[in-house]
């Protein structure tokens, strides 16, 4: 199988040359690694020819003629890339050895498949553990499409994708997500597309040492029960509002991509709007209960009618919850 290394790099020499090394060290060796530096400074653009002439496998190394920024830079090197799949790579994490070829196992027993998250053990600078994260789970598992929840959002260094999706889809539409206003992070954009238009693979494994050094363009944080429970508590009508207005433009989006394609992806398309569409629905009914300035009687009657439109079923069959309805019945009389 035919996985290429999609790897970015900007003032990398600290911790470069460790990830270097893991990618030679993979059991089934890269199909080839493609590197794209954004106007490095420091060292970096010495390290990686000299890892270029011993690397077991083709590397190409691209030095940007002006500085793109991350999210650029890594849709560059993924459409840069020649592979089946696109393995995202940042500078300063370690891969497993046998990352590549557990993907590749992976993928190879399923059909129809866009996209492979696995699991990570985050570390720290000097690569003591700290703890692991999993996609969605502790058990493997393959979601058909549009059974991802909608705002979860994976780190590119645990994803490994169909180039497809880096190639045949305009990136110029990326819209925007709860995160970034201005567009989709690269990663955040492949699993939306995937999600919408194939199968994931989720593997729970740690296959990549994500390090956490104060310097990260993006991080994680542990989330604990009571920290996501109070996340919940604080959320009201402007995230409520925020999610329908996104849902909707998504929604309009996805209509759009769908008359520039034929078959399979059309079809899924037009389904993944109608599902951003009912987001949509569901988010603005919740968030009419959360306005500002009305008063009990009204929020009780949209209480009543959100219930009735099957706002509080389960979460895996499109509802909020009950434990929505417990926290909205709260809000009904502040």
């Amino acid at each position: 199988m035919r996985i290429s290394v999609a790897l970015c790099t900007y003032n990398g020499e600290r911790f470069l040359p460790e990830q270097l090394d893991s990618l030679a060290r993979q059991t089934l060796r890269p199909h080839e690694v493609v590197v794209c530096d954004d106007g490095s400074t420091d060292r970096t653009v010495e390290l990686l020819p000299r890892f270029a002439e011993r690397a077991p496998f083709p590397v190409r190394v691209y030095r940007n003629e002006r500085n793109l920024g991350v999210i650029d830079n890594f849709h560059r090197a993924a459409r840069l890339c020649e592979g089946r799949y696109v393995a995202f790579c940042d500078q300063d994490d370690v891969w497993r050895e046998d990352k590549l070829a557990r993907c590749a196992a992976a993928l190879a027993a399923e059909p129809d498949v866009l996209l492979l998250l696995h699991g990570a053990t985050v570390v720290d600078e000097a690569l003591n553990p700290l703890w692991d994260m999993r996609p969605q789970g502790d058990e493997p598992a393959v979601l058909e499409p549009l059974q991802m929840p909608p705002w979860y959002a994976a780190k590119g260094m645990s994803m490994v994708f169909d180039r497809a999706l880096a190639h045949e889809v305009d990136w110029s539409r990326r819209p925007p997500d709860q995160h970034n206003p201005d567009g989709m992070y690269h990663d955040v954009w492949v699993q939306f597309l995937a999600n919408v238009l194939g199968r994931t693979v989720l593997l729970p494994k740690p296959l990549v040492a994500y390090r956490q050094h104060g310097g990260n363009v993006s991080g994680v944080q542990e989330g604990s029960a009571a920290k996501r429970l109070g996340n919940g508590l604080r959320s009201g009508y402007a995230d409520y509002r925020r999610f329908a207005e996104l849902g909707r433009r998504y929604t309009e989006l996805l209509h759009d991509l769908a008359g520039a394609y034929r078959g399979t992806w059309q079809a899924r398309l037009r389904d993944g709007a109608a599902y951003y569409g009912r987001l949509a629905d569901i988010y603005a009914g919740r968030a009419a209960i959360h306005e500002p300035g009305a008063g009990v009687a009204a929020r009780l009657a949209r209480l009543a009618r959100f219930a009735r439109a099957g706002g509080y079923r389960p979460r895996a069959n499109g509802g909020f919850g009950m434990k929505s309805l417990v926290k909205d019945s709260l809000a009904v009389w502040r």
